[in-house]
């Protein structure tokens, strides 16, 4: 549920609500760091963001494990909607 709701303002370019669901709800916050930065990368722009700047640097992740295997993303849902673990 709370992926959906982040992945939701993500496709909306609501990028600060996004990450403001996943610090409140304490998961995927990697995950909208991760996509901004694509997100970035693609519309070829610099981080602008103090609040992202922060989070990015005190969260590691790998950026494109995300491209290379979707279908992991899909499974980490299909848990998270089973409510077998709360948080990733």
């Amino acid at each position: 549920m709370i992926y959906r709701a982040i992945k939701i303002n993500m496709d909306l370019f609501q990028w600060d609500r996004a990450l403001d669901l996943a610090v409140r709800h304490k998961t995927h916050v990697d995950t909208v760091l991760g996509f901004r930065q694509i997100y970035l990368e693609k519309s070829h722009r610099r981080e602008s963001s103090k609040l992202f700047k922060q989070y990015g640097d005190g969260v590691r992740f790998l950026l494109r494990f995300y491209l290379i295997c979707p279908f992991l993303v899909e499974f980490f849902i299909s848990i998270e909607k089973a409510e077998i673990i709360t948080y990733l």
